[in-house]
């Protein structure tokens, strides 16, 4: 017994790697981050070698008594005194049994071994496979984004090349300016005004100090109101400065006039919206137009909502279309929806 116990890997401290025990190593700390699940390991470690345990179980080795006894009745060692006779008729037996538990224990390490090797090659296989499938999902996703894009970006260039699209585009611009121009309270700002107004009724039109040339078209209200602002713009490069009721009956306007043109844009944004939506696109990368009215705005749910501290949840919903812009103060443009809703957003979309 003592022999066994002074086996390498019995011994205290340090490494056991000796014997039975050569080529395996000491247990790393996993724990700090190791690629494979411990846990797992194990359980796979306990069912492999418990399967083979069961299935093709190593036959288990025991001191041969009998060739002792027979070493006893022989007499060989009985001329030593009773003690030497009875270690010397058992040393060759021990030492064939050690030797056989040696390469018994040595198999089942090596089966040990074999299984870890199984559950880590099991797992290096799963990860492998698991980063396989998300580098297809990526490479997949990143083609359905190029692919997202050049839709977008053929359905931009068809909405943008309609005539009446890039007239709204400048009438938006001329707009913000000349509502912009109207808070100035200054002669420059004034002149400004009348001059984005104009632009505003018409985008392509040709503006001179004694005449003015506007697009094939262009008539009616929109006309007169074109003349009206002709004469204000003449007058005000005297010198002369709009009234209160003035700039507010031109912010009227422009802003009635707006919303007419936002209604045609509405109707020419249906034709499209069809395919962005079958096709799960981002409409706000096909309308550019520089259209006021924001895409989705935010709100808050004032009233009391479960679990929410304060009472109070944010939203976001989309403006829909036959949203119209119905004034400007102060800086802000105030909207209302289709159904009587109100909201306001702050200086540019």
């Amino acid at each position: 017994m003592s022999r066994i116990l002074k086996r390498p890997m019995f011994r205290r401290g340090g490494s056991s790697n000796e014997g039975i025990m050569t080529g395996l190593v000491d247990r790393k700390k996993y724990n700090l981050g190791s690629p494979f699940d411990e846990k797992r390991t194990a359980a796979d470690v306990e069912a492999i070698t418990g399967a083979m345990d069961k299935y093709a179980a190593l036959p288990k080795t025991t001191v041969p008594l009998g060739q002792v006894g027979l070493n006893l009745i022989s007499g060989r060692y009985a001329g030593d005194g009773l003690l030497k006779n009875i270690a010397g008729s058992a040393q060759d037996p021990y030492a064939a049994f050690t030797k056989a538990d040696d390469v018994r224990n040595m198999a089942l390490a090596k089966r040990k071994a074999a299984a870890v090797s199984t559950s880590l090659g099991q797992q290096i296989a799963e990860r492998n496979a698991l980063k396989k499938a998300k580098a297809e999902l990526a490479k997949s996703a990143k083609e359905d984004i190029k692919f997202r894009i050049k839709q977008e970006d053929d359905l931009l260039k068809l909405y943008k090349n309609d005539k009446s699209v890039q007239n709204f585009a400048e009438s938006s611009v001329q707009l913000k300016k000349m509502l912009s121009a109207l808070e100035q309270n200054t002669g420059a700002g004034d002149v400004a005004a009348i001059f984005a107004f104009m632009k505003t009724l018409d985008p392509n039109s040709v503006v001179r100090e004694s005449e003015f040339e506007v697009a094939e078209g262009t008539g009616g209200a929109k006309l007169l109101s074109f003349e009206k602002a002709h004469q204000f713009w003449q007058k005000l490069k005297t010198g002369e400065r709009l009234t209160d009721r003035e700039k507010e009956n031109f912010r009227n306007a422009a802003i009635g006039f707006y919303q007419a043109d936002q209604s045609s844009i509405d109707n020419i944004r249906s034709s499209f919206e069809n395919i962005i939506t079958d096709r799960g696109l981002n409409k706000a990368n096909v309308f550019v137009d520089n259209d006021i009215r924001p895409f989705n705005i935010e709100t808050k749910v004032t009233a009391p909502v479960p679990d929410v501290v304060g009472g109070e949840v944010k939203q976001t919903f989309d403006v829909p279309p036959g949203t119209k812009l119905v004034d400007y103060m102060d800086g802000f443009y105030y909207f209302e929806l289709p159904d009587g809703r109100r909201f306001r957003t702050k200086g540019l979309k």
